[in-house]
This record gives structure tokens, C-alpha cells and sequence, in this order.
């Protein structure tokens, strides 16, 4: 499994672990028994009911093919809302085998006869994929809101929230000196403006700005 960092699972070496399917995730599983069908034979294996209601999907071939020997090897696929514990012994699959009318004239000889482990193609389509799986994309909302949430630590510790100088303070560090009188404005004033205007206009907009506030 790529998110357990290329760990694969052996649940017979670890005979109290339980492994957990999550939702969106895509797994690679073995059977624990092996088969080995004559040439007279071919077989089906269908997913237990209890695993299905769940929403965990079961994919091989269309068969298990006359002469085929060795670990059935599964993909699952889990399509519901909840973790599916998998845990040694526990049974999964049902298979079925049917009697041909006529022996079959050759046995499987592909590239998974005989397998006790997983092939090289199926463990390196696994491990090494490129993109994001849907169980990986399910955790993306809560690893951005981690990220938000670290940037903003990160910011609170770097640049605390700094107090900004008064209109006093200001007007000193730049030789400013304050209007003890407002009247003293006037002389800034035209001889046609009224400074009674100019000052109601200023009131009201200070009450404006008061109100806003």
C-alpha cells in the first residue's frame, strides 16, 4: 500500500493485526489457500455479502481457469462511507466450480500459474502510482485547513500583531506640531469661504464617519 510507504501486509506474520480498508482506497489482497483445478474444471469466487453492503467491490477475472494452480489474487475496491477491518481467517469469498461437459484440451499456463506472491506487474501498478487516489483526495479539505492552520502559528510567532502609533505620535515623527485651535485653519481659508461653513462640514463629517463606525 503506497500511503503505508510500500509496506505490504502479511497478515498471517501478523496474525492480531487488523487492516482497515478506507473508503476510496484501491488494495491488492491474496487469498490464504491455494487452488488447483484439473482440466475438467473451472471455478468462480464472488464476495461475501456482509463485505458488499459495505461497499467494498471485488474485481478478478471472468474465471478461474481449468488447470490454474495457486493464491487467487484480488483488487478490491471500497465505495462506502467506513473503514472495513480485514483480519486473518476471517472469510471472505465463496467460490463456485462447475464440471465441463468436455475436458478442456490445454491448462492456464499465463504469467500467474503457480503464484505464491503477488506478480511484479500488480505490486509496481500499487506502489508506484502517479496520481492521487480517491481516499487520498477524501483527506485533502483536512490537510489544507492543517496547512491554514500552521501558517497562521507560523505567522503569530514571526509577526505579532503590532500596535499602530496614534495621530499624535504620527504627527511627532513627521515635526508635525497640533492645532491647539481649530480656528487657526482659517488663515488657510479663502476670503470668500466662511469658516462657520467649513466647520459644520467638518462636524458633519465626522458624525458620518462616527455612525459608519
Amino acid at each position: 500500500m503506497r500511503h503505508e510507504n510500500g509496506r505490504t501486509v502479511d497478515l498471517r506474520k501478523e496474525p492480531n493485526h487488523t487492516f482497515f480498508v478506507e473508503p476510496g482506497r484501491f488494495v491488492g489482497i491474496l487469498t490464504e489457500e491455494k487452488i488447483s483445478l484439473p482440466l475438467s474444471m473451472v471455478g468462480r469466487f464472488g464476495l461475501r455479502s456482509e463485505f458488499t453492503r459495505h461497499g467494498l467491490v471485488a474485481f478478478g477475472g471472468i474465471q478461474i481457469d481449468p488447470g490454474f494452480k495457486g493464491r487467487l489474487a484480488i483488487s478490491l475496491f471500497h465505495a462506502g462511507p467506513e473503514l472495513i477491518p480485514l483480519k486473518l481467517g476471517r472469510k471472505m469469498f465463496t467460490v463456485e466450480f462447475n464440471q465441463l461437459a468436455d475436458q478442456a484440451s490445454k491448462g492456464y499456463d499465463g504469467p500467474f500459474q503457480n503464484q505464491s506472491t503477488f506478480h511484479k506487474m500488480q505490486k509496481d501498478f500499487i506502489l508506484n502510482a502517479h496520481t492521487t487516489s480517491l481516499a487520498e483526495i477524501n483527506t485533502l479539505p483536512s490537510e489544507i485547513a492543517s496547512i491554514q492552520h500552521r501558517l497562521t502559528m507560523h505567522e503569530t510567532f514571526y509577526h505579532p500583531k503590532r500596535e499602530f502609533p496614534s495621530i499624535s505620535e504620527l504627527a511627532k515623527a513627521q515635526g508635525v506640531s497640533p492645532i491647539n485651535d481649530i480656528t487657526e485653519l482659517s488663515g488657510l481659508l479663502s476670503e470668500e469661504d466662511d469658516i462657520d461653513t467649513f466647520l459644520e462640514t467638518v462636524q458633519k463629517w465626522r458624525r458620518g464617519n462616527n455612525n459608519d463606525e
